[in-house]
């Protein structure tokens, strides 16, 4: 007899699911349920969520779907795992069945089901009967192309089970399972109901959802994990969609203001993404340390959102020259209008003692020695909020007396590089920010 255990990751979006979880904590069939909590805000109050079968997974965030499997995976303690959307019903008739049958040469059991037009339900009573069929899996394709609904429940015996890579979020986990598995199946059946997927069109998620599906289609076509992937039709629409945006993006992107080109600076080309940026997290405090003539200040300041504080001894250094701009800075930002412009007179680590506001964004471009940029980044990252951004700039420098390349190849934290304009280190603990910049720029090229 097969030990069961299921794996759930729930938003709360469907108002049926806990009348569903209490069915499913009193089927005999089942051991166990691991309960991922994705949207701990929506949590209902309800006395099932403290039954001894389940065991309630929280981490304060939207994990996705597919590490909520991985989760499931780790803390289970059957023989197989049954994976579960939570708008789904599963009679217990179907946990009889696979609690009985012999799973020695199966690795894995999708559902086969039958869709209606809306494409997020699922017709009932359509099968004669019942009916478990081995599936000849073509991996040249996806796997819901060949048995639709494939990954709304699936049993798969845990010694088969495959960690799903972290670049997939929400799309893809089925289809990795699949191109790991050698004895696939499917059932036939009357025995599951429901919506499917439903919480992918919750408008409150919808554009997060968006984005995710997107990078998680950027990264199965340029990582080799699917048999044939680039040629996958729902890989190639959104990669082609994507890059159809991207260019319009750049094509309407504001172009560099003639105000700013007689700025001298090195960091020339910055200006479109820094000003994606800026739109992007939508700031409200941005640091730029090393102001120079201004040119990376008036950039993060010219889509005017939050406060930009621009700090500089400006009195130079051997690197940037001796030279004081600090008159020149200030008529510049009358000049370009920006009045969110607040340029601070001091040396990094005396500014640093008495700074307390939390920081979206940092721009750390001061003295390039080794000693100096660590310094930097270790006195003033402590104030950069968990989901925001530093950037080191002259990554991509390497003559004697600049190590920032050095300093940012040792960071050990999501990260990305430009590296024209001497290159533009990208740092943050929010992956998908990080994951967003990969596919919407040429990191090569301006």
């Amino acid at each position: 007899m097969n030990k069961i255990d299921i794996i759930i990751p729930t938003m709360w979006s469907d108002k049926n699911f806990i009348a569903r979880l209490e069915k499913y904590c009193n089927y005999s069939t089942v051991n166990k349920i691991i309960l991922i909590d994705n949207q701990k805000s929506k949590r209902p109050t309800n006395s099932i969520l403290n039954h001894p079968k389940i065991e309630l997974v929280c981490y304060n965030k939207n994990i996705y779907v597919n590490p909520a499997w991985n989760e499931g995976y780790y803390r289970s303690e059957g023989d197989v795992l049954a994976i579960l959307n939570d708008d789904i019903f599963v009679d217990e008739r179907l946990f009889e069945f696979i609690q009985s049958l012999d799973m020695s040469e199966i690795d894995i059991i999708g559902s086969y089901l039958r869709g209606t037009i809306s494409n997020y339900s699922i017709q009932e009573n359509f099968y004669e009967k019942e009916e478990l069929i081995k599936v000849n899996v073509n991996k040249s394709i996806p796997i819901g192309s060949q048995c639709y609904a494939f990954g709304v429940c699936m049993f798969i015996k845990k010694s088969s089970y495959k960690v799903i890579p972290s670049l997939y979020k929400i799309w893809f986990g089925d289809d990795y399972l699949i191109q790991n598995s050698e004895s696939v199946y499917a059932l036939k059946t009357n025995y599951i109901t429901g919506d499917i997927s439903k919480t992918l069109t919750d408008s409150e998620n919808k554009n997060d959802f968006d984005k995710r599906i997107h990078l998680d289609t950027h990264n199965a076509y340029q990582y080799n994990h699917f048999k044939d992937g680039k040629n996958w039709d729902i890989i190639k629409n959104t990669i082609n969609s994507k890059n159809n945006k991207k260019a319009s993006y750049v094509e309407n992107i504001k172009s560099i203001p003639e105000n700013l080109r007689n700025i001298p600076t090195s960091w020339t080309h910055h200006i479109h993404f820094s000003q994606w940026l800026v739109n992007k997290l939508n700031p409200d405090i941005i640091v730029d340390l090393g102001v120079d003539y201004g040119y990376s200040t008036f950039c993060f300041a010219s889509p005017k959102i939050g406060k930009v504080y621009g700090i500089d001894c400006f009195r130079g250094d051997p690197h940037a020259g001796f030279k004081n701009t600090y008159d020149y800075v200030n008529y510049k930002k009358e000049e370009l209008g920006l009045d969110n412009i607040k340029f601070v007179k001091g040396y990094f680590g005396i500014i640093a003692k008495k700074w307390s506001k939390p920081i979206d964004i940092l721009h750390i471009d001061g003295f390039h020695s080794y000693d100096a940029i660590k310094n930097d980044y270790n006195t003033w990252s402590k104030f950069v909020k968990d989901d925001g951004v530093i950037l080191l700039h002259d990554t991509c420098v390497t003559k004697p007396g600049y190590e920032v390349y050095k300093f940012f190849n040792e960071i050990d934290l999501p990260k990305t590089n430009f590296t024209f304009s001497y290159g533009l280190g990208v740092i943050s603990k929010n992956t998908q920010i990080i994951e967003e910049i990969n596919c919407t720029f040429d990191l090569k090229n301006p």
